[in-house]
């Protein structure tokens, strides 16, 4: 039998394969794609390799609770049943109203529910997995805030290649004459503020600039806890820079706005006591910065005319469809992405998050996603006030406030939604709400120790 020590590091290597794998998922996807196997059949079950090793988990966690039955006290444990019913009752209930009130095919519900609410599904895997296999020595999240810090450096440097020579992506198999949403083709080596013109944006490895600040927003609060508060003037300056730095380059509105609101959040809350400071060295700075690059770069960042058009005339559609289908939804796999695979000619996107989910499905699963996303809301104001009570330990305070830092994440992705769809992208989704889940399985953990 398997002794403990040698699971764990099984598990590690595993975890760790999954976190750096998705971070080059794209990028070896389009090399692959396009120069090795281009019409290789197999290579869709290659990019399954992700769904693979949350299998591996699933067929680990399943055999080990079922041996030792104790499925009921771990969903205790982790105060998640609720969660479980909650999610296990959507997608039933979405498949029902599918087959009788919408009348669509059981294939097409389960490929819209993949992209709907694996968010949601995952958490259960990585928290089991943190709860009952980990300890946190292994700092998982320690490991990949210092992966985040090296790539910050490394997509400034690909910034640089794709603003002066985006021909030398080309090894990569990358094309500096291709632009965005070019179907079936090598993808650009550069992605511009106005479709094929104006600034060149940073998208580093992911597949596009949107899916890289996606990424960047959703990790600003985790990285600014470990990276930069309490290490100093160099940290606060320079880490705070470079991040900002890498969130400017995508020259996204959305991503700008969800980066600053998290930013102000976190000085109200970590430097509270002395607010004046951090404001004259690092709010007032960040805000004059890009203010002056706005005002500089207004007609290719504000007056983007094609981004513009395409998300006001996506949104009335959306109104549209809602105000034709309120109770029960259009029918799964309506709005994207689902519905780029499987209606062609029929594709569409609302540009909305929170409203694809009232198209496809109705109110009433609307709110029930509502209420889920909320949840992870509450894990805020709930760990955030473990994190300042004195009478905690310090490992108690610490991952309060990490769990703190990644619940914040979330709520600006939920700002990123009013205008996209940051939690359908795998690169995105899948890292993010692993970790936050193996942050709070060690969270729930240590509460149980404790009591």
């Amino acid at each position: 039998m398997m002794n403990k020590e040698r699971l764990q590091n099984i598990l590690l290597i595993l975890i760790k394969i999954f976190f750096i794998g998705l971070l080059l998922q794209f990028f070896l996807q389009t090399f692959i794609g396009f120069k090795i196997w281009r019409n290789w059949p197999i290579r869709s079950i290659i990019w399954m390799w992700k769904e693979i090793i949350i299998l591996i988990f699933v067929g680990g966690i399943g055999y080990r609770t079922r041996k030792h039955h104790f499925w009921k006290q771990l969903l205790n444990n982790l105060s998640i049943k609720w969660f479980v019913v909650f999610i296990v009752w959507f997608g039933l209930l979405a498949i029902l109203n599918g087959l009788a009130i919408t009348q669509t095919w059981v294939w097409a519900t389960v490929m819209s529910l993949r992209y709907s609410i694996t968010g949601f599904v995952i958490f259960l895997v990585f928290s089991v997995l943190s709860r009952e296999f980990l300890d946190q020595k292994y700092a998982l999240e320690r490991w990949y805030s210092k992966v985040i810090k090296r790539l910050l450096r490394w997509s400034l440097f690909w910034w640089a290649i794709v603003f002066f020579v985006p021909r030398l992506l080309e090894f990569a198999w990358y094309n500096q004459y291709n632009y965005e949403w070019d179907m079936n083709i090598a993808p650009p080596a550069a992605y511009y503020s106005q479709y094929n013109q104006g600034y060149v944006r940073n998208q580093f490895l992911f597949e596009r600039p949107i899916s890289r600040w996606f990424f960047l927003v959703a990790f600003w609060p985790m990285f600014f806890v470990l990276c930069i508060k309490r290490r100093g003037w160099k940290a606060f300056v320079f880490g705070w820079g470079l991040y900002g730095l890498a969130v400017l380059s995508t020259f996204s509105r959305a991503a700008w706005i969800a980066w600053i609101t998290q930013t102000v959040i976190l000085l109200l809350i970590e430097y509270r006591k002395d607010l004046k400071k951090a404001l004259i060295y690092g709010g007032i700075p960040i805000i004059v910065i890009f203010w002056w690059v706005t005002y500089l770069g207004r007609d290719q960042i504000i007056n983007r005319q094609f981004s513009n058009t395409w998300h006001i005339k996506n949104l009335q559609i959306a109104l549209e469809k809602i105000k034709d289908h309120p109770w029960f939804g259009e029918w799964p796999g309506t709005a994207w992405p689902a519905s780029h695979h499987l209606w062609e000619g029929k594709e569409y996107n609302p540009e909305n998050q929170f409203l694809q989910i009232w198209i496809e499905y109705g109110i009433f699963w609307f709110i029930a996603w509502m209420v889920l996303y909320v949840r992870f809301l509450w894990l805020w104001w709930k760990s955030l006030r473990m994190s300042f009570q004195e009478k905690e330990t310090k490992q108690q305070r610490y991952l309060g406030y990490v769990l703190f830092s990644l619940s914040l994440g979330i709520f600006g992705l939920g700002i990123c939604w009013l205008v996209l769809h940051s939690f359908v992208d795998r690169m995105i989704v899948y890292p993010f709400m692993a970790m936050f889940w193996l942050v709070y399985g060690q969270y729930k953990k240590i509460l149980i120790h404790k009591n």
